[in-house]
This record gives structure tokens, sequence and C-alpha cells, in this order.
């Protein structure tokens, strides 16, 4: 019995270590070697050229974008201390003086500040927006100026301009086209530059 059960246990003609059919058996690619190769070099010629592109686009984004120093005008700096709560009118005017000097980093401490009292403060969101441009931090420069256009500030088509800035720094040139094309038909101090840089983006 347990012979036989041996005997039913062998494995199959052609099976196993030295089945010559296994050893014979030629794989086939479903490329050939020319085409593996040709593709490897298009897939290498496109990085290159891809690595090669994207800093030149992003220059030329750079030359285009024109980053706005708003001027803060006494009525506005007037109008905008009667908004603010008394024991932060201080800090505020202190952000101001920095602004003035083009002191960015105390601008930024101050009108932080001033923007803890009065987070929902238009204005104020402009400034610090402004200020973090200035200083090239696109993406929380972006937030804050995205943040100021959701309310009535009066520094409306200031943050619009620098906002399409910011984007065009970013390479995200459909959100920066969004911005310019009002500016473009509008009778603001705005409308020549961003026709000017619709026609470039156009190019």
């Amino acid at each position: 019995m347990l012979k036989d059960f041996h005997q039913h246990q062998e494995p199959p003609p052609g099976f196993g270590r030295h089945a010559p059919g296994l050893l014979k058996t030629n794989l086939r690619l479903p490329f050939s070697r020319e085409q593996i190769l040709i593709l490897l070099v298009s897939v290498f010629l496109l990085v290159l050229l891809i690595n090669l592109w994207s800093p030149l686009f992003r220059t030329k984004l750079r030359r285009l974008a024109k980053i706005q120093v708003v001027s803060l005008q006494d009525r506005f700096i007037q109008h905008q201390l009667q908004e603010l709560p008394i024991e932060v009118r201080e800090e505020f005017i202190q952000g101001v003086e920095a602004y003035r000097l083009k002191h960015w980093p105390r601008a930024e401490t101050h009108f932080l500040r001033t923007l803890q009292d009065v987070p929902e403060q238009s204005n104020l969101h402009v400034l610090v927006g402004l200020v973090k441009l200035y200083r090239n931090r696109l993406e929380e420069a972006i937030f804050h100026l995205k943040m100021a256009l959701r309310g009535n500030t009066a520094l409306r088509e200031e943050a619009m301009w620098n906002l399409a800035q910011a984007y065009l720094l970013k390479g995200k040139l459909d959100e920066a086209r969004k911005l310019l094309q009002p500016l473009a038909v509008s009778n603001g101090s705005f409308a020549g530059h961003a026709r000017e840089q619709l026609q470039q983006l156009r190019d």
C-alpha cells in the first residue's frame, strides 16, 4: 500500500529539476530590445526637456510679475483707525510706520498683532498679505489677500492686482487671469498694466 502510494506521488513527466520542457521554454517580451531602448531614450529626453523648460518658464513669469508697493494715504489710515478698537490703534500705527519705511518684518509683526483683535477686518488682511508678498511668502500672502477680497476692503484693486502677481509667481495662470480680466476693463489705475499682462500671457 505504502509503495503504491509513493508511486502515485511521483511527478508527471516533464516536471521537476530535470524537466527539459521547462528549461527550453522561451519567454517572449511584448517589446523588442530596440523598442525598449527607444522608449528609455524618449523618457530621458522628455525629463531633460521639462527640467530645462521649467526654470525658463518660471523666470518668464517672474519677469512678468510686477508687485505694486501700495502707498498708505493719510485718509485711509485715519479711516482705519476709526474702525479699530482703541487698545490696538497704537499697534496699527507702529505697523504703518514700519510699512512706510519698508521694514517688512516689523510691519508684519504689528499688523498681525492688530489682526488678532479684529480678525474680520478686510483692510488689515490686505496689509498683512502685502507685507508677506513683499517678503516673498507667497502662500501666506495669497491666503490673506483672498480673505480681504471676501470682505469690503478699501484696497480692493490693490489686493486684486497683487494677488494676481502672487499667482503668476506661483505659476497659477488661470487664477491670475481671473483677477486681471476685471481689472483690465475697469477705469482703475491698474487697467493698463492688467491689459498688458493679459496680452503677454496670450503670447
